[in-house]
């Protein structure tokens, strides 16, 4: 679930750098932005630093299956009576 957010996040913060290098102030205007977003680098920092969470979250799935060891049973010898080893399950 980590990483289904994380690529949603870098997603939105592409889509804000995208939208940062429109020069077009009148399609800005049409999708409900407002302007002061842009009128400095602001844009840029936080769409900069959405992408940074969404790797990040991305990157650091912990995978919950892949690092989980199983429980330890022993091996038991052929009479059944001394255990020889352990192995995971």
């Amino acid at each position: 679930m980590k990483k289904l957010t994380g690529y949603l996040i870098s997603f939105a913060g592409l889509a804000g750098l995208a939208i940062s290098t429109v020069k077009n102030t009148e399609a800005v205007k049409k999708i409900g932005i407002p302007e002061f977003l842009f009128a400095n680098n602001l844009s840029w920092i936080l769409s900069t630093i959405l992408i940074a969470i969404g790797l990040f979250l991305i990157f650091t799935d912990s995978g919950s299956d892949k690092n989980k060891k199983g429980e330890e049973v022993p091996i038991y010898d052929q009479k059944g009576k001394k255990v020889v080893g352990y192995r995971r399950l």
